[in-house]
């Protein structure tokens, strides 16, 4: 199929993935931990670790200068995963009663969303200084705009990360933090959403590593391809969708797209989409109840098809191909999950698959064909959004 491949440019100044040290990913910016914070797996790729802060121990990260960061006088762009184990915090950036508080001290804004205890959540901060606005978003959805603001005008100190100096004792992080990212720049609402939804994105461009902001790369045999330590499409309260392009050479029944609780002992698995025994392509999704199947498109032998399955609550689960909705669920169903990390393999299942999803229109075996362009969302993707991936 043709290249689609699109670059962004932009600038970073600052980037922590913290697996098991503070040191900066370009070692400008090297962090000092006080009072021994710790490290905690799965971070929020699945395969890492973020850091642990303790409250109660008042823990946090000195990120010292020189060089100072200087972000007075222009925009700019903060974004960091987080998890919680409580529910009220106090922090000058971070969350008070349940909800994101971010200010330039009396300049402030107060998010709207309640964020629930031991659930990972992606917060971006923008600052536009030409319309002195801020914008909060939470998970890639606009939370709290605030404007007009007045300057940031900080330009020097340290930066500190899980704690500050307001509401003292009560102003330290309890739990993990992971990917803080500086922008000097402010970024658009739907690079926010990209950076948070866009899971994983495979291009398959003679390389097996992930495009997408999380750097999940995967592992490839002869058979199968196999990316482990998906951390959102583990969780039951996520909506998703997985696109990806398909030459299919033969229509024996196998799995296209198996997802499972981990490669070996597995306890929780399902076949996403393959062709089934008729020949034709199904899709299944997992409920409380079971597994969810979509039945019956026929797929063109030896041709490029652009197949997608979106899911959310409450549309159910859906089956497009090249862009226009094919067959969706009868009704609304509740994804369910396995709640920790999954793995998901391309080309064929895995053998040792079980659980109560495990039986339903695809049975276990070998794809024959050509897979390209795979994209996997933590959303549901609207018809635009489909449309737009088939002709970008």
């Amino acid at each position: 199929m043709p290249s689609t491949n699109r670059h962004t440019i932009f600038t970073f100044r600052y980037f922590d993935p913290w697996n098991n040290n503070l040191q900066h990913l370009y070692n400008n910016f090297p962090g000092v931990g006080i009072n021994g914070p710790s490290y905690n797996s799965p971070d929020i790729n699945g395969c890492d670790s973020c850091i642990y802060l303790n409250a109660s121990t008042y823990q946090s990260i000195n990120i010292l200068t020189p060089p100072f960061l200087n972000m007075a006088y222009a925009s700019f762009t903060l974004r960091a995963w987080f998890d919680q184990d409580t529910q009220d915090h106090f922090l000058h950036i971070g969350v008070r009663n349940q909800r994101i508080y971010i200010g330039f001290y009396n300049d402030n804004t107060q998010g709207y969303q309640t964020l629930l205890p031991y659930v990972w959540y992606h917060m971006a901060y923008i600052y536009d200084y030409l319309t002195l606005t801020q914008y909060v978003y939470i998970n890639g959805v606009l939370d709290a705009p605030n404007s007009p603001r007045r300057l940031y005008k900080g330009t020097a100190g340290n930066m500190i990360i899980g704690t500050n100096k307001v509401f003292f004792p009560l102003n330290y992080w309890n739990d993990c933090i992971d990917q803080v990212c500086y922008f000097s720049r402010a970024k658009k609402a739907s690079e926010i959403l990209s950076n948070v939804t866009l899971n994983v994105a495979y291009t398959f461009n003679n390389i097996l590593l992930d495009s997408g902001s999380l750097g999940i790369n995967g592992t490839g045999t002869s058979l199968l391809y196999t990316t482990s330590g998906l951390v959102l499409l583990d969780t039951s309260i996520n909506s998703y969708s997985k696109v990806i392009w398909i030459t299919s050479t033969a229509t024996t029944a196998g799995a296209i797209i198996h997802v499972a609780s981990t490669t070996i002992g597995i306890s929780w698995s399902i076949q996403m989409l393959d062709f089934i025994n008729t020949g034709n392509l199904g899709a299944q999704g997992c409920s409380t109840s079971g597994s969810t199947p979509l039945t019956e498109p026929t797929v063109p032998i030896n041709a490029w098809t652009h197949v997608a399955i979106t899911y959310e609550s409450s549309n159910g689960l859906r089956l497009w191909m090249n862009g226009t909705l094919f067959v969706a669920s009868a009704s609304s169903c509740n994804y369910s999950a396995t709640d920790v990390p999954v793995t998901l393999t391309m080309d064929a299942s895995l053998s040792s698959a079980a659980g109560s999803c495990t039986a339903g229109i695809i049975t276990t075996g070998q794809y024959f064909g050509f897979l390209d362009e795979f994209k996997l969302f933590s959303r549901e993707l609207s018809l635009t959004e489909v449309s737009s991936l088939v002709n970008p």
